[in-house]
């Protein structure tokens, strides 16, 4: 590709073997044929990197880069790093991108005039061909806490930085409050943006102490508030957002 696309998404992905080519078509559903798809393998061990090589030999908008295991926050800010798009947004390679969400998030970017959106997550375990959570499996529906519902302008990374690499977990909650705490305009989006998959591999799901990480990082938002003057408001629409997070998992009889 010479010319730059209107939207990098980035894929940090580990041992992604079992969902990475599902999570990958599912963007080229997604509304917006000028993108480009950056995998960004961290140290996988299982058939992660050959699966997205076979699909970058029949589809040059995707491309992979390799990092030794870093963690998905160095993963994200590699990949951040190396995208030429003016717009940028995420996907986990287990997850799966709502059809038409970066075309309909690219339109609300544009027509209300700010540099981010947010949009709505739907976790499940099973869908049909019409993208219907199956009978008989859970699912929830939650404006999430998460960087894979959201398209920003690419500047917002060089006011805000990138994810905070000290962190294993957390890095969506962590950089939207800072996003809250600067003051910066953030339009809803009222449809469903992914399709967050539960499974037993989840990084929530395998780290116990994600509610004491998520309760760190309001105390923190609420020190920078403080720092500067203010009170109330953001960090309060930040807990909001965890509150539903946690209510989305206590659907499926987990969380706190």
């Amino acid at each position: 590709m010479t010319d730059a696309p209107r939207v990098s998404v980035i894929m940090p992905a580990r041992n992604a073997e079992c969902y990475i080519a599902a999570a990958i078509a599912s963007l080229w559903r997604g509304g917006v044929e000028d993108i480009e798809v950056l995998v960004v393998d961290d140290g996988s061990t299982d058939a992660t990197a050959r699966i997205v090589d076979d699909i970058a030999a029949r589809e040059p908008r995707l491309r992979r880069m390799s990092l030794p295991p870093s963690g998905v926050s160095r993963a994200r800010n590699a990949g951040i790093a190396a995208a030429r798009a003016p717009c940028l947004t995420f996907l986990d390679a287990d997850d799966l991108c709502a059809p038409d969400r970066i075309g309909r998030q690219l339109d609300c970017l544009e027509r209300q005039g700010v540099r981010v959106v947010l949009g709505d997550l739907m976790l499940f375990e099973a869908l049909d061909g019409d993208w219907r959570p199956r009978p008989g499996t859970r699912f929830n529906r939650v404006t999430g806490v998460s960087l894979t519902t959201m398209l920003f302008r690419r500047e917002i990374f060089d006011d805000y930085g990138g994810c905070d690499e000290g962190l294993a977990l957390g890095e969506d909650l962590d950089f939207l409050l800072r996003l809250m705490d600067g003051g910066e305009p953030i339009h809803h989006d009222p449809a469903i943006a992914v399709y967050y998959r539960r499974h037993d591999r989840n990084t929530t799901r395998l780290n116990p102490d994600g509610s004491k990480v998520m309760l760190r990082l309001l105390h923190r938002s609420l020190g920078r508030r403080r720092a500067g003057g203010q009170v109330g408001g953001r960090a309060d629409l930040g807990k909001t957002f965890l509150m539903a997070r946690q209510r989305a998992d206590a659907g499926f009889g987990e969380g706190s």
